[in-house]
This record gives C-alpha cells, sequence and structure tokens, in this order.
C-alpha cells in the first residue's frame, strides 16, 4: 500500500475469515526495541493498525446497504435527475468518483454521489437509517484477538447530507465496513469476523475452529437486486466507491464484492486511505479483489 495511508481489509463474505489485512504505514517488527520511541512519536502512527483500530466517517460507502434495504420496499424512479456530476468536494453534485454519461441510479450509487444517495434514501426516516447501522453492527465493537477501537454511532444525525459527507460524526474502522457491507455477498447474512477458521496440530489433521456467533440476517433486504444494479462493464461484482471528511482529514473508500451466484468463494474488500483520491482507492481495490479471485478459483 506504500506510499498511502490507510488499510485494506479482504475477508470471506460467508465464513468471515479475514484473509488479508493491510495496514500503512507500517514497521518492521525486527527493529521494534531499537525503534520503539521513535515509532511511538512519528506523526504517520506506524504501529497503528488502521485495518481495526482506525475510525474513519463512512460516507457513501454503505450506499449498496441502503440500496438494498430501499429495493426490499420501493422500485427506483425511470427518471434519473440530469444533473451536473463532479468530483469536486463540497459541491452540490459531487461524487467519489466520475459516474458515466448517462448514469443510472446504480452507476451514481457505485460512484458515491451524496446527491442521489440522500435521494434514494429519503424516502426512510433517518431513525430507520442509523437502526439498520445498528442492524450490520456499527453500534458494537468487534470481537478479535487484535486491539480495535469502539466505533463511533450518534442517536441521531441532523441530514443525510451530513450522513454521506461524514459531518454527522459516524466514526468505523474499515473492517467494520468490510462486515458490513459483505452483506450484500452472502445473501443478507451479517458474519462475525474470523482470523482463521481451522488450525493444525501436526500439520497433517486440520481441525475447525468454533464458528461462534450465528450469522445475523437482516430483515428487509434485498442484496441481490442491489449487487446487481452496482455492477457494471465487465467488472465481475458490485462496486461502491465514497469520500467523506471529518476534523480535516478526508476519507476515501472502496468497496466491492463477488455477487450472490459466484460458484467459488465469496469475498468482500474494502480500501480506505486517507486524503487520497477515490480512483486510486478503487484501483487498488480492483487489484486486489480481481487477483483473490483467480487464485482462490484455480
Amino acid at each position: 500500500m506504500a506510499p498511502y495511508t490507510g488499510a485494506v481489509v479482504l475477508l470471506n463474505a460467508e465464513s468471515g475469515e479475514i484473509i488479508v489485512m493491510s495496514t500503512s504505514p507500517t514497521f518492521n517488527a525486527n527493529e521494534l526495541e531499537e525503534k520503539w520511541q521513535t515509532w511511538m512519536e512519528d506523526k504517520n502512527a506506524p504501529l497503528l493498525n488502521r485495518a481495526t483500530q482506525a475510525l474513519y466517517p463512512p460516507g457513501g460507502v454503505t450506499g449498496g446497504i441502503l440500496l438494498a434495504r430501499f429495493l426490499a420496499e420501493y422500485t427506483p424512479s425511470s427518471a434519473v435527475p440530469d444533473y451536473p456530476w463532479n468530483t469536486t468536494a463540497e459541491d452540490e453534485f459531487t461524487c467519489a468518483i466520475q459516474p458515466p454519461a448517462n448514469p443510472n441510479w446504480g452507476d451514481l450509487v457505485s460512484s458515491g454521489c451524496v446527491k442521489a444517495l440522500s435521494t434514494i434514501s429519503r424516502s426512510t426516516l433517518l431513525g430507520d437509517t442509523l437502526k439498520l447501522y445498528k442492524d450490520v453492527g456499527f453500534d458494537q465493537e468487534l470481537l478479535l484477538p487484535l486491539e480495535v477501537s469502539v466505533p463511533i454511532l450518534p442517536e441521531s444525525v441532523a441530514s443525510y447530507s451530513d450522513l454521506f459527507s461524514g459531518k454527522a460524526g459516524i466514526l468505523l474502522s474499515p473492517a467494520q465496513v468490510a462486515v458490513a457491507v459483505a452483506s450484500l455477498s452472502n445473501s443478507g447474512r451479517v458474519i462475525a469476523p474470523r482470523i482463521a477458521t481451522a488450525f493444525s496440530p501436526n500439520q497433517i489433521d486440520w481441525h475447525l475452529f468454533e464458528q461462534g456467533q450465528a450469522p445475523r440476517i437482516l430483515p428487509n433486504f434485498e442484496p441481490e437486486l442491489a449487487a446487481t444494479m452496482l455492477t457494471s462493464g465487465n467488472y465481475p461484482g458490485w462496486e461502491v466507491s465514497a469520500s467523506a471528511a471529518y476534523q480535516g482529514t478526508s476519507v476515501s473508500w472502496y468497496a466491492a464484492g463477488t455477487p450472490s451466484d459466484w460458484l467459488g468463494a465469496p469475498l468482500t474488500i474494502v480500501v480506505a486511505l486517507e486524503n487520497t483520491p477515490a480512483v486510486t482507492a478503487r484501483e487498488i481495490g480492483r487489484t486486489v479483489l480481481l487477483s483473490a479471485t483467480a487464485s482462490l478459483s484455480e
């Protein structure tokens, strides 16, 4: 990930096994004793595992799960507003990445267009949206044998504009976002993340770890329809880009996953980069996910 600051999380959307967890900048554990003080004082915080400890405003990276909830009750309008979509921060028609010409609603959500996300979401009360955020685990600390940060989910939000821009004060780790959006690749089931699913005591026999908490099934949720709308071109899966900012730091998100009819292991990836264009997060995420789907299909 160097020279970027952020994290990548790739997980099996069905088992919850974390396949890749990368954080940048990082450190060489062999030099820990020698450089501990230097790294502790480094403003870039190389000792911080940004995948589980950094907290970022999610913005529109939740667009996929909000779309799945919307589609359970409504049909998108055939009329798509012809606004001057752009990637200028703070603009009324800003998007994380530039949508294609003549976009449909799926293109706009996938591109992280705040106005489009707000339009779709206004069919739902803000309180119900925050309830959905709780249902996908945004109010709970991840149960992992790692240092994790406690997410911040306010009891109320002033507007959908604040929700998608980052001003609402919601703060989540990349791993937390990955667990939530994996529901789009796992038939609306929210799984518990795991570092490993099995172990070998003798390098011959393998034993499965106990699965632990059963997946939560999200009610009124249409993950297959949402994933289809968020899939375009030749890319083999759904994807969502987003940008948000909080207290002077901007974050670019990329979330993607295999479709629900994927014949191999269902995968979901989340990339979060600080002060970096969303197209870069998408490039990294696409590269990792395509490589993973190819290697796991061999």
